[in-house]
């Protein structure tokens, strides 16, 4: 089961003020202003939705959601908003939302399906202190805010809080679904999920702030991520189908492969400009230029991401993924990915003592091989053993990545400095590409000692 408290948004103050009273800012209301008739205030409501709609992927593929709302005013209206942002007309008003009696609140909770969703809407204390019961931790609630916990209805106080959304602020996450051995194929499929919602949530935050270097990055990296598992498990699929949607996902990554490249070589300038100050402390046609050019294929991108409906695919794909066992033996299943991952590991592992670290080709094969085997041990249950071998394939992986990029980075400033004869580039390109090969040539000399 899960559950997600929802705090009322901002609502009238229970003391009106004066002074906004008298310029007309609050209205239709009396000074003894009766609490459970408290309406939300237009910041309120404005804040919520944009809020709410920020999540909405994240919310409307839930199974069984089921809207609950104390009766006050102002819990009504938030759940109406919930309920209109995702299609959810009928709402459920319980006493114990507005009254915080927690018995009467778990007893409703037990008599539920196991696979519900509850929205619950309430109030403080009371959210804060049912919270703190389910998962024994404290927690404070903002207005507005919103907590989705993950319960098992035999034990409703052993509850694991996944993520948190906050008005103005990006959501975040504190559990992330991992494949488990008891319950392989239903870990597999939540992982994706968990992808799908985690692309389209970078896809809003990169609207909302085209200069997120961050937004840009995990777009790609979930892809990625998501591409990996499918890959894992692709002799369940039709072939057909199967290069259909990894082509379709390998396209929407390739959207911000420019923009991406572009952060890489900024932020690496930047370091370089920080440690030779003394040196380098009027250097700023790079950047700059560099600047400049992420901005026009930050619009390019932008004029895409906005007009692209790539919700309905990433559904459809997940659609696909979570039917991928129907009629198969759980444990075959397991027993194929457990291979499949061991296989991939020894080629990594073969690679290692045969890559030709100067040509481009090798180097960036073994690396996509890394990510595809650091990306599926990352989501398997946090054992030691998987957390110690993710932590090796991503420090080879970054490794490999900057033996690559520094080759990538010279033809790419190279053309760079071809396309924009402005004074002093060519010198400030020489220095970060000379840079990049020293760095490289360490950790080629490192990785050759280690193997």
């Amino acid at each position: 089961m899960k559950l997600i408290l929802v705090r009322h948004a901002k609502a009238v103050a229970r003391e009106v003020d004066m002074e906004l009273l008298r310029h007309g800012k609050i209205t239709g209301m009396d000074l003894d202003i009766d609490d459970s008739l408290r309406e939300l205030t237009e910041e309120g409501i404005n804040e919520f939705m944009e809020s709410i709609n920020s999540i909405r992927n994240l919310l409307i593929h839930l199974k069984n959601p089921i809207i609950w709302s104390s009766s006050l005013v102002r819990a009504d209206q938030t759940a109406r908003i919930i309920g209109e942002a995702l299609g959810i007309k009928d709402i459920s008003y319980f006493k114990f939302l507005a009254t915080g009696d927690f018995n009467d609140f778990k007893n409703e909770l037990l008599s539920q399906a196991k696979d519900s969703t509850i929205i619950a809407v309430g109030h403080q204390p009371y959210l804060s202190d049912w919270a703190s019961s389910l998962l024994k931790e404290d927690m404070e609630f903002k207005k507005g805010q919103i907590v989705s916990i993950k319960l098992e209805v035999e034990n409703l106080e052993d509850g694991v809080l996944e993520w948190i959304k906050t008005p103005n602020k990006q959501i975040k996450y504190y559990e992330i679904p991992t494949i488990k051995e008891d319950a392989f194929s239903n870990g597999l499929k939540e992982v994706a999920a968990y992808y799908v919602q985690r692309i389209l949530i970078m896809r809003e935050n990169f609207i909302k702030n085209p200069e997120d270097t961050l937004a840009a990055h995990q777009f790609r990296v979930s892809i990625r991520s998501l591409r990996s598992i499918i890959s894992f498990i692709k002799v369940y699929f039709d072939i057909g189908k199967y290069e259909e949607y990894q082509d379709i996902l390998r396209k929407m990554a390739q959207k911000f492969l420019y923009i991406r490249q572009f952060d890489v070589i900024i932020g690496e300038w930047e370091d370089v400009l920080e440690e030779n100050q003394e040196y380098l402390c009027n250097r700023n046609v790079l950047h700059q230029l560099l600047k400049h050019e992420r901005f026009k294929e930050e619009k390019v991108v932008y004029e895409w991401i906005t007009n692209e409906d790539i919700s309905t695919v990433l559904f459809q794909i997940l659609s696909w993924i979570r039917a991928f066992d129907d009629g198969l033996d759980p444990e075959d299943v397991e027993a194929y990915f457990e291979k499949r991952l061991n296989k991939n590991i020894n080629k990594v592992n073969r690679g290692i003592d045969s890559v030709d670290y100067n040509q481009l080709k090798e180097v960036h094969a073994l690396r996509i091989q890394c990510k595809k085997v650091r990306y599926i041990l990352e989501n398997l249950e946090n054992t030691k053993k998987n957390i110690k071998l993710a932590k090796k394939y991503k420090a080879l992986q970054d490794d490999l990545g900057l033996i690559c990029d520094t080759m990538v980075n010279k033809s790419f400033l190279d053309k760079l400095v071809l396309n924009n004869k402005i004074d002093g580039l060519e010198y400030e390109v020489g220095i970060f590409i000379g840079y990049g090969i020293k760095q490289a040539s360490n950790v080629v000399t490192r990785l050759q000692i280690t193997t």
